[in-house]
């Protein structure tokens, strides 16, 4: 329950919440009174953890079903119990790693393009490109801007909700909703072509020992800054209609 009550930010109704981040309908009249409640974290944290104790047994269970389904995942993806894992994703303050790696018992070292310093209890399990520290002037254009950075970097598919081991054999489930429409889509497929094909046409010029040099952050986003500058009125005009519809915390951005 730790990590369904102490996340930084949500509203919605307690329905809701557990269904997002755990896939999970408290069961009987109590459960269905209880889930039609609004709820906001982390103002109600405390109290939303006194109310759901009593369905901790069943939420443990589903948990169990949830992480058998999950390591079926690993298997089908050739990843053994003994390995050491790297989890890639944009970043900020590390919650899904926290999570996860006490969960399968298995070595992680998170790989991130920006976090925050709330990503540095994971220590030497957590390596960033851009820490929040790493700024500019006075800004970190990257970490001010990181729903824009989300969403190119999103995959074609709606968010993975959950995953399922049945007699239909494993299955990754994605909720629909979630789908960003399709003048969108292509907007976000022609930047991650162009992104791409930037850095394979510096490998191909200068060789794939490139990859191995030594980055100094502030000056990238220096160079970032500087070339967004007169680019801003056009990326306004573009991300200025864009919605991140962001179940895990109950927003649309």
């Amino acid at each position: 329950l730790d990590n369904v009550c102490a996340a930084d930010y949500r509203n919605g109704s307690v329905s809701d919440l557990l269904d997002v981040r755990l896939g999970f309908t408290l069961p009987g009249d109590r459960g269905a009174r209880l889930g039609a409640t609004p709820v906001s974290l982390p103002r109600d944290s405390a109290w939303l953890r006194d109310q759901l104790d009593e369905f901790r047994q069943d939420i443990a269970a589903h948990g169990g079903r949830e992480l058998a389904a999950f390591r079926a995942y690993l298997s089908f993806l050739d990843i053994g119990p003994d390995e050491h894992l790297g989890f890639v994703d944009l970043g900020y303050s590390g919650t899904t790693q926290k999570a996860l790696s006490p969960l399968i018992d298995q070595q992680m070292t998170g790989l991130y393009y920006v976090t925050t310093a709330a990503a540095n209890e994971l220590g030497s399990a957590a390596l960033s490109c851009f820490g929040r520290d790493a700024v500019f002037g006075n800004s970190n254009p990257i970490y001010e801007r990181a729903l824009e950075f989300e969403l190119l970097c999103s995959a074609a598919h709606p968010q993975v909700s959950r995953f399922v081991a049945d007699s239909r054999g494993l299955r990754v489930i994605c909720d629909s909703s979630t789908a960003a429409p399709l003048e969108i889509r292509r907007y976000v497929e022609t930047a991650q072509a162009a992104a791409l094909r930037f850095v394979h046409d510096h490998i191909e010029r200068f060789g794939p020992e490139l990859l191995d040099e030594r980055v100094e952050p502030t000056l990238v986003i220096g160079a970032l800054e500087t070339s967004m500058n007169p680019l801003m009125k056009d990326l306004e005009e573009i991300f200025g209609s864009f919605v991140s519809n962001d179940l895990f915390s109950g927003r649309r951005q």
